[in-house]
């Protein structure tokens, strides 16, 4: 039971570090890529360069400068802790999922159901 736990506990501190890195890569571009999304204006709006009210942002490297430029490095990982524990929820909650939906097979072993996808069984309509 000892071994256990400490497998459980190195296994989850593993997911957790390597999510913690691949959001701390992804963030700032989908802090961006929101960004970008929020402020723009299509022309076929009508609004004219002189009208326009707020940033003109049309690429998403320009949106992450003008991101570090007001907010800082900080502000580039906005959100990083919620978007952190919705991918580990998620991903322990798929794991529980997945697991639980194995066969145990001989000798305490765990087995894949048969490949093929949903099996077609016809009903009793169908073989009158």
């Amino acid at each position: 039971m000892f071994e256990f736990l400490i497998t459980l506990i190195l296994a989850t501190a593993i997911m957790v570090s390597l999510m913690a890195v691949g959001v701390a890569i992804t963030m700032p571009f989908h802090g961006a890529l929101v960004r970008l999304r929020a402020n723009y204006n299509p022309h076929a709006v009508g609004l004219d360069a002189q009208t326009r009210v707020g940033p003109t942002l049309t690429t998403l490297i320009g949106t992450l400068k003008r991101t570090k430029q007001l907010e800082g490095w900080w502000g580039l990982w906005k959100g990083t802790y919620p978007t952190l524990a919705y991918t580990t929820l998620v991903s322990v909650a798929s794991i529980i999922f997945v697991g639980g939906s194995s066969t145990r097979g001989p000798k305490n072993t765990y087995s894949v159901p048969e490949a093929g996808g949903i099996r077609y069984v016809p009903s009793e309509m169908e073989n009158r």
